[in-house]
């Protein structure tokens, strides 16, 4: 039985079920009405609380999710996965794809991503102005 675990302000802790059979490898979100996961696929929870998964995406590993808002996230994975969702649309980013990005963090107009390429440590910064 998978489930994602959230804990409260009061340290309550409660779970929601996670029956899409897919790995999650990172948890993003901005209420408790809409989750965003990242791993086997880019999925969001659903007003029923069903899991949609974000099918204009490529399928690549993805192992970071993060983001200002509902309508404004970054994702980033293997293959040099760097997309980001404008709350209608996601843009992906090719211009990394050798790279191996683990983690990302993002907060007001800047975007930062860590990882590798053939064994040398890659620092990605995306910037809006």
């Amino acid at each position: 039985d998978h489930k994602i675990l959230s804990i409260d302000e009061q340290n309550q802790v409660d779970s929601i079920s996670w029956n899409t059979g897919k790995q999650i490898h990172s948890v993003w979100f901005d209420s408790d009405k809409k989750i965003h996961t990242a791993g086997d696929g880019i999925y969001f929870s659903s007003e029923k609380g069903e899991w949609v998964k974000q099918a204009e995406l490529p399928f690549k590993y993805s192992s970071r999710i993060r983001g200002n808002a509902k309508n404004d996230l970054f994702v980033v994975g293997d293959f040099g996965l760097v997309a980001h969702f404008n709350g209608v649309d996601w843009q992906v980013y090719n211009e990394a794809a050798v790279a191996k990005f683990y983690s990302l963090d993002y907060k007001g107009n800047t975007m930062v991503a860590v990882g590798d390429q053939n064994g040398k440590a890659v620092v990605l910064v995306m910037r809006r102005n």
